[in-house]
């Protein structure tokens, strides 16, 4: 009787156990497109139907005096809809807005697997897809088997879609679609995209040069490419002299974009090869470069191997518009530490322009030196 009654008590165990084990694997299988963390249940059924009537109002007010009572925007409709889709679906931008500064998870889908992202390509909202896209959300999710580069493509949104494959869209499987691919040759609108993917799939295999070539060349879209595909184009990047590469594109719009996204993606503004950066961009005339390479911490005092500063190459140029610009970084850069090395560069200076005045050679220019003169303050 005794060993009856233990052996229930196992059993009776073992059933509360399993029962235990099957509850906690039903509480963390939760549905992939919905965030886990989401506070939905807080909700009540009248604080969604009040939301819901006010975005049909079109009331922009009456949406943010209802907004102004939740915590956030992260549940769905009764309708399928999430409170943010279903405004960019129905409602006007003022509202979108409204509700997008109440969203959680960016990408939060409603019942029909729709993200924010997709839907603001879908109805060309363009510039909610650029605040969306920051946020770090799913860029490969597919609706009904038709990606986000793909939809971008179809609406002949060129800009978008390379924004998208740029920033790491796996594009393996849209490569083999041959309906894809007839719609980008066929649009004029599309050449660029056309180009970035022919690029991708001809240079399948990475090397360095192919980081050099796309920077020189202003290949500005490959650059972002490899640079999000391959921790390789990272590493070029920070260890090579990837701003002095940038200067020889031609167009300068294309150039300063080049450069701009290089700095952000820690390219060294100082990298000491056979020159500086900065004294390119003087020898190269580049006035934008300069004014770009400054902010980024580009070291106005530093000298290179001739122990000749950036200022002494804007002398030896006599150029004013550059003798403005270093001079200028060299006074927001001054501190007590390196107050003895600006006045030996300016005082060097002086004396350069000084000689190049009393010699009269064939390549000065009396009015561009008085500029300069008064501009050092060198009398």
């Amino acid at each position: 009787m005794k060993l009856i009654l233990i052996l229930l008590i196992q059993c009776l165990l073992l059933i509360s156990c399993g029962k235990e084990i099957k509850d906690s694997k039903k509480s963390k299988s939760t549905n992939s497109i919905t965030p886990e963390t989401t506070e939905s249940q807080n909700f009540s059924d009248e604080l969604k139907r009040d939301l819901l009537q006010a975005i049909n109002s079109a009331d922009t007010s009456l949406v943010d005096e209802v907004l102004s009572k939740v915590p956030h925007v992260d549940f769905v409709f009764s309708n399928g809809e999430t409170p943010l889709t279903y405004a960019m679906k129905y409602s006007k931008v003022e509202i979108i807005f409204a509700v997008l500064k109440k969203v959680k998870h960016y990408d939060f889908l409603n019942d029909y697997s729709e993200s924010p992202l997709w839907l603001s390509i879908k109805y060309n909202y363009n510039s909610i897809f650029y605040q969306i896209i920051d946020k770090n959300v799913d860029i490969n999710i597919a609706v009904q088997g038709i990606t986000l580069v793909e939809l971008a493509s179809f609406q002949n949104k060129e800009e978008i879609a390379i924004e998208l494959i740029a920033g790491g869209a796996n594009i393996e499987k849209i490569l083999k679609k041959e309906r894809f691919f007839a719609h980008i040759q066929n649009e004029i609108n599309l050449r660029h995209l056309n180009a970035l993917l022919e690029s991708i799939m001809k240079k399948n295999k990475y090397s360095d040069d192919l980081v050099e070539d796309a920077i020189k060349t202003g290949d500005y879209n490959y650059l972002k490419y490899l640079y999000n595909e391959y921790l390789e184009a990272k590493d070029f990047i920070r260890n090579n002299d990837v701003l002095t590469m940038a200067m020889d594109v031609k167009n300068a719009n294309v150039r300063i974009q080049t450069l701009r996204f290089l700095l952000q993606k820690n390219a060294n503004p100082n990298f000491e090869s056979f020159s500086l950066p900065i004294i390119n961009a003087i020898l190269k005339k580049q006035i934008r470069t300069i004014r770009i390479l400054i902010p980024y911490m580009a070291d106005t005092f530093k000298e290179d191997q001739f122990n000749l500063a950036p200022l002494d190459y804007t002398i030896k140029t006599l150029s004013f518009d550059t003798t403005y610009e270093i001079y200028k970084g060299m006074q927001e850069q001054v501190k007590d530490d390196n107050r003895e090395q600006f006045d030996k560069i300016k005082s060097r200076a002086c004396e350069s322009l000084l000689r190049r005045d009393f010699l009269n050679d064939v390549y000065s220019d009396p009015y561009t030196i008085r500029k300069i003169n008064n501009l050092l303050n060198c009398y």
